[in-house]
């Protein structure tokens, strides 16, 4: 097994310090390989050691500006720095030379929404949910554009597959309630959607006060 290998693999389980270790053995083997710094500076950002981070992808970047992963790498660690339009810039970079997965679309989808940019969001996020089928974070993003755009129906579809995903996904649940009031004005669905919610999520404070609204609806009809 590489230096490289052995690194990647101690990054896998969280062994951060023994990963950045051998990946250095792995740059001294070999300084004009930038997949190692790329690595490193992943290793860095998941201990929020950003500055140094950026620094090993800049240098992976100078040994080749077209890696995708670099530029994934700076986006995600901008992104945790909440610096999302410059996370986007770079994830777009790495979408640009070659990095087509739902992992990249998602990113660029979810920073897009935090900055309440939902238009431009949405076809990110249809794009990832399309990729990831089976991973719940991104079908259930898509569902909250959706519904921010008002597409209500597909947007319960959303939140479905989230549910089937994970049976304890409070805020699948929660946004399911939301639609059902809003777009069906079904308050029975609407309450059994916002206790299945507290059901996953006991301290979920917008389910509790949907559940309180639409038992004084129910009550007074």
């Amino acid at each position: 097994m590489t230096s490289h290998e052995k690194g990647v693999l101690a990054l896998q389980e969280g062994n951060v310090e023994e990963a950045i270790r051998f990946f250095t053995e792995a740059i001294d083997q070999n300084s004009e390989e930038p997949i190692s710094f790329v690595n490193i500076g992943n290793a860095l950002t998941t201990v929020g050691e950003f500055d140094r981070a950026h620094r090993f992808f800049d240098r992976a970047l100078q040994l080749d500006a077209d890696l995708p992963t670099a530029y994934y790498g700076k986006g995600t660690a901008y992104y945790q720095e909440e610096r999302l339009q410059e996370g986007i810039q770079s994830f777009q970079l790495a979408l640009r030379n070659g990095m087509e997965t739902g992992d990249v679309y998602f990113m660029i989808g979810v920073s897009l929404l935090k900055l309440e940019q939902t238009k431009l969001a949405f076809p990110y996020l249809q794009r990832a949910a399309e990729l990831m089928p089976e991973d719940v974070d991104a079908q259930f993003q898509f569902g909250l554009v959706l519904a921010y755009e008002e597409v209500y129906e597909e947007a319960k579809k959303q939140f479905l597959k989230a549910t089937d995903l994970d049976p304890n996904h409070a805020d699948a649940y929660y946004n399911l309630g939301v639609a059902y009031d809003v777009c069906d004005h079904d308050a029975v669905q609407a309450l059994a959607h916002f206790e299945k919610a507290l059901v996953a999520d006991s301290q979920h404070i917008l389910a509790g006060y949907g559940k309180k609204v639409m038992e004084k609806r129910l009550q007074n009809e």
